[in-house]
């Protein structure tokens, strides 16, 4: 079977991606959020699963109930709590299609921008010079917004009537992407609209910002967990 790529085409399509890359794509990678394959040249850093045979052997039982206290001169290790996480953002003010910008974010080892809290979104907002793509989309189930990342949206900061599904271009009624508005002295500034890919068979062009994952202390990391100091 085949799959639809919004930015390249029919797959499998042997497009060499990279102008340092002379080989072919002999490769198959699957996008995570679209769940179509994709060839590849083998270049990208990606995640990878391991396929095995199923277990035979009986599994050890494990007793139930309360643990033994620990023995005399010994006690039981405190747990470690695991350190906050957050998110870094960059804003790159150059005007390109979304699944353009995606992928530039994907390849710097992000994603497009998905706020996970008031603070995050009002840092972008504080840094963005026009109006920009968020790494938010309901592209596999019209009105279901996701993350680009295909972390859960656990946030979101819609305008003014929004969203409104309209706008999609190229006859496509639904608006499946996500911009971040820039009006300066406005209370729109900062909030959200949905928006199509394409409209008279050309990309729509705006900035964008993208995340990376970081731990709570690290310069520039925002807690994904407001409660969380740095």
């Amino acid at each position: 079977s085949s799959g639809i790529n919004a930015e390249y085409g029919d797959q499998p399509d042997n497009l060499r991606v990279s102008e340092y890359s002379m080989r072919g794509q002999h490769y198959v990678a699957v996008h995570k959020l679209l769940r179509y394959w994709d060839d590849s040249d083998g270049q990208k850093q990606l995640a990878f699963l391991c396929e095995c045979p199923g277990w035979e052997e009986e599994q050890e039982v494990q007793p139930t109930g309360s643990p033994e206290p620990p023995q005399d001169g010994l006690r039981a290790s405190p747990v470690k709590s695991m350190p906050a996480k957050g998110k870094r953002f960059i804003y790159y003010p150059v005007a390109s299609s979304y699944w353009k910008a995606q992928s530039r974010c994907v390849n710097s080892g992000g994603n497009l921008a998905c706020p996970s809290n008031a603070r995050q979104n009002e840092f972008i907002a504080n840094i963005i010079r026009s109006s920009t793509w968020l790494g938010v989309l309901d592209y596999n189930e019209e009105g279901v917004f996701q993350c680009s990342s295909s972390e859960d949206l656990v946030y979101t900061n819609w305008g003014l009537n929004q969203p409104d599904n309209s706008d999609g271009g190229y006859g496509k009624k639904e608006a499946d992407f996500v911009v971040m508005r820039y009006k300066i002295g406005s209370d729109e500034h900062g909030a959200w609209f949905d928006q199509g890919s394409m409209t008279n068979l050309q990309d729509y062009f705006f900035d964008f910002v993208c995340e990376s994952e970081c731990t709570v202390g690290e310069e520039g990391c925002i807690p994904n967990d407001p409660s969380k100091a740095e």
